[in-house]
Parts: C-alpha cells; structure tokens; sequence
C-alpha cells in the first residue's frame, strides 16, 4: 500500500499479511484498510473499536454482540481476504447488492418502529408504511395465505421474509383457530413480527451488507 500526496508523489509505502501485520514500514497514519495505525500500541483504530494484527482480533466487544455472530472480537469473521469492516462492528462484502441492502435496512427500521407502537411508545412516521393486510385469513383451524397478493406487493429483496411474517399467522390460525384473528394487534403481530425480523437478520449477513 502507498501513500501520495496531491502530487502523485509516494509519501509512505506499507506491505501487510491478510490479517494487516505490518511487514514493511512503520509510520503512523491511515494504512491497512484505510484506517490509522498506531505504532506505540500497534494497533488499528477502526472508529468502534481498536484491532490487534497479531492476534487478528479486536480487543473489545462488538457493540452489535450477538447480531454478529457468537464470537464478539472476531475481525471480519476470520474471512479478511473476501471480507472488510469499515467501522469495526460489522463484516461485510465491498461488492455487496446495496439496492436489496438499503431495503432490508429500511424494512427493518420499520419493523422496530411497528414494535415500539405495540409496546404503547410513539408511532414514528415510518411505523406500519407498506405493510400487507389480509394475506392470511383462517377459516377453523385452516390458514389460507395469499401468496399471490404477497408476490404483487412486495420486493424480491423482502419475499422470503415477508413470507415467513405471513406463514407465522398461519401456525397461529393451525394452532388457535380463527379465534386468534379477535386477540389484540399485539399479541398477533408481534410474533410474526418477530420471526420476519430474525429472517432479516439472516439475510443481511448472507447477503454481506454494510451498516
């Protein structure tokens, strides 16, 4: 890696392994992926946090915890050549689909503020926007899920998890039976709720976004 200045000249030149151990050079200053080294400590402050080379870890907790997985100082999920972490809490790929990204992010947004309004907090604006209504309807004990009507109004980004929000109603209508469509928003939705934001989630890691 080299470092010019406004010129084009060569200021600095640094070599690293996968993990960013130093090989060649030692100044302090923004180097292994871009973020500063500090030669005193050598360490990489990567904003949330600092990352020890030498043992390819960070020395601290991710501040996301358990969404990254169950390790919480591993770097980039031990995967530095396919993977970066620009701001030390959150692997993912640089050439990741940011279009299915940013609407699983905003899905998400939206979800939380769903769950704030049901535990009685104030509605946000985005609360409940573009939701699917009526796509389960429970006759007894038999759920009828209108997938047709979910493939029309939803994203290909969002399908699989807004599939799973509906199949939650429809395990509820199998085990309650049409009784459940009188419970209280609540009590229905945040299930489904639930399990639509825990596939997400999931999503968000297969797919590699940045945060």
């Amino acid at each position: 890696m080299k470092t010019t200045n406004s010129t084009g000249a060569v200021l600095t030149t640094r070599r690293y392994d996968a993990f960013g151990n130093l090989e060649l050079g030692a100044t302090n200053g923004y180097s292994f992926t871009g973020r500063e080294w500090d030669s005193e400590t050598e360490l990489y402050y990567y904003r949330a946090r600092y990352y020890d080379p030498k043992i390819g870890r960070f020395i601290s907790e991710d501040p996301l915890r358990w969404r990254e997985g169950l390790n919480f100082y591993t770097y980039v999920r031990n995967n530095p050549v396919n993977l970066i972490d620009p701001w030390g809490w959150c692997a993912c790929s640089s050439s990741s689909s940011s279009s299915c990204c940013e609407e699983i992010r905003r899905r998400k947004q939206r979800i939380h503020d769903f769950l704030d309004v049901l535990e009685g907090k104030p509605a946000s604006p985005s609360a409940g926007v573009g939701e699917v209504s009526g796509a389960t309807t429970c006759s007894g004990h038999q759920p009828d899920i209108d997938y047709d009507m979910i493939k029309r109004t939803t994203s290909p980004c969002l399908l699989k998890c807004g599939i799973q929000h509906e199949e939650r109603h429809a395990t509820q209508c199998r085990r309650f039976g049409a009784g459940y469509l009188g419970w209280k928003a609540g009590a229905a939705e945040r299930a489904a709720y639930m399990q639509e934001l825990g596939c997400l989630i999931r999503e968000e890691r297969e797919q590699q976004c940045c945060n």
